[in-house]
């Protein structure tokens, strides 16, 4: 297969109509010699997208995935299914009950039994707040309860517990195993996260982690600090330290500290720079050496088109007997007329061949147009910035960065590659910047997005544990 011109393919989406709702029907593996099948994702939706009853889903965030498959190549059978996904979903259109389907590559085509269950459960906000999970057993050919996830919410519908409770067959019935609590101010920041284990022996919970947030007047974070619980020694223990720095409202430095006999000691540390309008153009992260701060490697962002909206990302990596920077990859991001990604390539520098090679993280997307959309697109180039880190993330937390929105209101979404609105929430105090609970994530790619008055802005994420 010719590879794609990424330039040529920003030529093509130009076209795609600003007004239409649209929706992820595959997603393909990208490399050096274009596309590939051996890694697709293929999607189906259901049928007509119609409410029970007849009625047409206008609502943007009731996109529902009927059916994905992840496709690879097998020599004896040519390209199968590994795994298979289904959903079922309730009168309101949430999902309800959630099927998996593993096919070995070496096995023929045929039926093959369901691997997995999970089945929803929510709240009269349409909260999710029960999700238990089934595994089949292959050698007893029956179903076994495998885990209960638990989530309770405060009145302005942040979450304030989420438990995670493991069957066991021998006392037959659900045993904790994880509760992650979460504490907030007046102001609905976030200030505390406390992470308790389940202890077999007095059959009750027992906390292990313990992390605490600050905030600017201007609902910002201010510092971050965690504390694990030693069980040896039985004391509380400094794990992590960091604080921030703004200005104008946008962040400008971040440092990250470890503990020592002595107190704290800086480990590493960011610093962000803005061009005019307020636009992240580069960030130097630096590694505390010697009593001294040394450049680790620097980020550049750039927009390289603003209709259709293409970004490059450019990672380098200091090298300090040169003094100088030199390249180690560089992600390029080009999204429809719709503001929706289309073409995620990640590559990454050859030094010694001097050329750039397409990392297997790179990705296509495919949509197809459903309907006239409800909800007002801003213009392109008026959109706010958003930074995700750690990305991927392997923690309890996602933090993220918004700036171009004047801190006022905006909402933040994120939604699954199928379409799925997996969380949601107004941030009404307008904070540039903010934590987000992400423990009931499992390993994959995501989409998170920041809907504010001057536009809509989103950038994919992963979770790898």
């Amino acid at each position: 297969m010719k590879k794609i011109s990424i330039l040529l393919l920003a030529l093509l989406l130009a076209h795609a109509p600003v007004d239409a709702q649209l929706r992820l029907v595959s997603k393909h593996g990208y490399t050096n010699k274009g596309l590939t099948s051996v890694d697709t994702v293929a999607i189906t939706y259901a049928s007509n997208n119609k409410l029970p009853g007849g009625a047409k889903d206008y609502s943007s965030n009731k996109l529902k995935c009927n059916t994905s498959k992840l496709w690879v190549y097998s020599t004896i059978y040519g390209y199968l299914p590994v795994t298979e996904v289904n959903n079922e979903f309730d009168a309101q259109w949430r999902i309800s009950k959630r099927t998996f389907k593993t096919v070995p590559s070496t096995s023929p085509p045929g039926t093959t039994p369901d691997s997995g269950k999970i089945y929803y459960t929510y709240n009269s906000n349409g909260n999710e707040i029960k999700r238990q999970e089934l595994r089949w057993n292959r050698s007893s050919n029956i179903w076994d309860t495998s885990l209960q996830h638990i989530t309770s919410y405060n009145t302005n519908g942040d979450i304030q517990t989420y438990e995670i409770k493991g069957y066991s067959q021998s006392l037959n019935q659900f045993v904790g195993n994880r509760r992650h609590n979460y504490i907030y101010d007046t102001k609905n920041n976030l200030t505390e996260y406390i992470l308790e284990a389940w202890d077999n022996k007095t059959n009750s919970y027992i906390t292990e982690q313990h992390d605490t947030y600050t905030y600017t007047p201007n609902n910002n974070i201010s510092t971050y600090t965690r504390q694990d619980y030693n069980f040896t020694f039985k004391k509380w223990e400094n794990k992590r330290r960091e604080y921030y720095a703004y200005t104008n409202g946008l962040e400008t430095l971040h440092v990250i500290q470890k503990p020592t006999a002595n107190g704290w000691e800086n480990e590493r540390k960011f610093e962000s720079q803005y061009d005019a309008q307020n636009e992240l153009i580069n960030e130097d992260v630096s590694l505390w050496t010697n009593n001294t701060w040394v450049y680790f490697y620097r980020t550049t962002y750039a927009i390289a088109s603003k209709t259709p909206l293409i970004k490059y990302t450019i990672q380098q990596y200091w090298e300090e007997k040169e003094k100088s920077f030199f390249p180690n990859n560089k992600i390029t991001e080009v999204y429809n007329s719709s503001n929706y990604l289309e073409l995620f390539v990640k590559n990454n520098w050859d030094g010694i061949n001097e050329r750039w090679t397409v990392s297997s993280d790179s990705q296509v997307y495919r949509y197809e147009s459903i309907w006239p959309s409800t909800v007002s697109t801003a213009a392109q180039g008026n959109n706010p910035t958003l930074t995700l880190y750690p990305n991927p993330t392997s923690g309890q937390l996602l933090h993220y960065s918004v700036s171009g929105h004047n801190n006022t209101p905006y909402t933040i979404s994120i939604h699954s590659l199928q379409g799925q609105l997996l969380f949601q929430k107004n941030v009404t105090n307008g904070a540039s910047q903010q934590a987000i609970p992400i423990t009931n994530f499992a390993n994959g790619q995501y989409l998170f997005s920041v809907k504010t008055e001057q536009g809509m802005i989103s950038k994919p994420f992963s979770v790898v544990r």
